[in-house]
């Protein structure tokens, strides 16, 4: 009965990382990116706020509050990298809806973790990996709407 019971419990723990995607619940309503440009310019819009994570430490972390609709759609985000070194960028915000993230030689891009995003402007980087999960997006394509 006792081997019987940690067997239930082992399997449950599994079973709740493996349908969990292995994330935690504070990953969601982010997105990461990898970029080697020199001058860093993204551009958000939605509602609320939205934090970056320039991947510098805990000190080089930038928030402002969101707009988008048809006359105004982003709250502007630019940063010069002091490093030679690929900075891995994080982006947190609650209603994160645009994201444009064109030519910052970005080598991969993770927006599947947030639902809120419709419109994603990727062009003109070098990903060689893109997690867009249920969105109707491509790295082909460049942009993407849902």
């Amino acid at each position: 009965m006792k081997r019987l019971s940690i067997f239930l419990i082992a399997a449950s723990i599994i079973a709740a990382f493996e349908c969990g995607g292995g994330k935690n619940s504070s990953d969601v309503n982010t997105m990461t990116m990898t970029a080697n440009a020199q001058r860093l310019h993204i551009l958000l819009g939605g509602k609320g706020t939205a934090t970056i994570d320039w991947g510098y430490g805990r000190d080089n972390r930038d928030t402002k509050e969101l707009v988008y609709d048809e006359f105004a759609t982003t709250a502007n985000f630019q940063r010069l990298r002091t490093t030679h070194n690929s900075l891995t960028i994080t982006i947190t915000g609650d209603n994160v809806e645009y994201f444009d993230c064109r030519l910052l030689q970005l080598s991969d891009l993770d927006v599947s973790l947030n639902p809120a995003l419709k419109v994603l402007w990727c062009g003109w980087n070098d990903l060689t990996a893109l997690d867009a999960s249920q969105k109707h997006c491509s790295a082909k394509n460049n942009c993407c709407e849902q």
